[in-house]
């Protein structure tokens, strides 16, 4: 798929930056929850199989969403996907403020899924239409690289909040809010890409095609893997670190902080 000269652009820088700054609130759930975890844990009386459940929740519904929302990018607006996937993902994080039990932050999880998908996918087309086909592939990283931004904020800022206020909800009003306002910006401001050829037609034979191949298949079981330890291995590492080896909140968000600076590093070197 080509797209028109990159002279022809008209308002890319703040559809890429607004765009950009919305994946970086997508790291509330992603490592808002999970930080302050044992908090949760400790005011709602949660145990540790009832904790575990809201990550399977959200993961499944954010698994089972993925092609609706790739769908869904090729026929309508990426960029407008991203505004609504960010204004569900924030209004539920303001509402998770407000639980007072243990199923209304499932019922949460389930739609902080549904959201965080109908927003991901189409922001990596959103960035991808902009760029032409020999940046592509760098261009895939710039999500990714606003999330790890974001988590490195959201572990450094919410123990500053909460050492401040003393409650773990007012960091999910507070960034919900933020959230709320790149949204709208995102909206009223961004603008769509212009392609020279028409979009190709969905074809379901195409993805039947795509599934005789055990290449397919090896990547799918080795992104099950991927996926499953570091998904794992980052919701609870919060809770380890200060339920059972008795780290401050600020120390635990620094040690997680650290990681999401090697993530974002890396993902611009490997692709570049």
């Amino acid at each position: 798929m080509n797209v028109l000269p990159i002279a022809t652009y008209k308002g890319r820088f703040q559809t890429l930056l607004l765009t950009w700054l919305c994946l970086t609130v997508h790291a509330v759930p992603l490592a808002g929850l999970p930080l302050l975890l044992p908090l949760i844990r400790q005011d709602l009386q949660l145990t540790y199989s009832q904790a575990g459940s809201l990550s399977s929740a959200g993961l499944l519904v954010y698994a089972l969403m993925q092609f609706p929302a790739g769908y869904l990018s090729d026929h309508y607006s990426p960029r407008k996907l991203v505004a609504i996937g960010i204004l569900g993902l924030m209004g539920f994080s303001i509402l998770l403020a407000f639980s007072q039990q243990y199923w209304q932050i499932l019922v949460i999880q389930f739609f902080w899924g549904f959201f965080m998908a109908l927003e991901f996918t189409p922001a990596m087309s959103v960035f991808i239409r902009w760029f032409s086909p020999e940046r592509r592939t760098t261009t895939t990283t710039l999500p990714v690289v606003g999330t790890s931004l974001g988590i490195l904020a959201v572990n450094f800022l919410f123990p500053v909040i909460i050492s401040r206020y003393d409650t773990w909800r007012l960091p999910f009003i507070m960034v919900g809010v933020i959230g709320i306002v790149f949204a709208l910006l995102l909206l009223i401001l961004g603008r769509e890409a212009v392609y020279e050829e028409k979009r190709s037609k969905f074809n379901l034979d195409v993805i039947k095609e795509t599934f005789h191949y055990k290449q397919v298949w090896i990547c799918y079981g080795l992104q099950f893997i991927r996926f499953s330890i570091v998904r794992g291995f980052l919701f609870w590492l919060p809770t380890l670190l200060i339920s059972e080896k008795q780290f401050t909140l600020q120390l635990a968000g620094t040690v997680i902080a650290a990681q999401a600076i090697i993530t974002g590093v890396f993902n611009i070197v490997m692709a570049y």
